[in-house]
């Protein structure tokens, strides 16, 4: 299991956000309840920036410096995005020969 720890919220040049989360990954501990606050702010500010276009999850942002958080952490919320994206696009092929013609 991935546990991921959140360090300090600390000001930064790099983003738009006033408060930087500063997240880090590691597996040796579980979330406290301030910590797994800082992780849902962190999913807001990602979720802001997605769009759903033609039936697609678009992501507006192109990094997580440009919404306050780690690349890292940005980059794994996109890999669910895009992962859903491709599950949304083989169910529209399955109900494509599902229709009758």
């Amino acid at each position: 299991m991935i546990y991921i720890s959140i360090l300090s919220i600390s000001c930064t040049s790099k983003s738009k956000h006033e408060n930087y989360i500063d997240i880090t990954i590691q597996t040796s501990r579980e979330y406290t309840p301030e910590e797994r606050a800082k992780i849902r702010e962190a999913l807001k500010r990602f979720n802001e920036n997605v769009e759903i276009v033609d039936n697609q999850y678009l992501i507006t942002a192109k990094s997580g410096d440009e919404i306050g958080i780690p690349n890292e952490f940005f980059y794994i919320f996109k890999m669910g995005i895009d992962d859903t994206n491709d599950l949304i696009r083989e169910s529209d092929k399955d109900w494509e020969l599902a229709e009758p013609n």
